[in-house]
């Protein structure tokens, strides 16, 4: 199974397990917030450091363009 099907897969079991269950199944939501809040903590850094450096890279003339 590769990669992607696996995150597909997940993604339609929790979907069809809150539509499903609701209520039932609250106390996960604890876990998803958790996940969600260690993505932004490496995401978001990666994503500003990233776009730093990409801008920093432009040419003069790129960048008065830009901006």
């Amino acid at each position: 199974m590769s990669f992607t099907t696996k995150i597909v897969t997940g993604l339609v079991l929790g979907v069809l397990v809150g539509l499903f269950f609701g209520e039932y199944v609250a106390f996960l939501s604890i876990l998803g917030e958790a996940f969600i809040g260690l993505l932004q903590m490496t995401v978001l850094p990666y994503i500003l450091v990233s776009l730093i450096v990409n801008i920093g890279r432009l040419s003069p003339a790129k960048g008065w363009r830009l901006g």
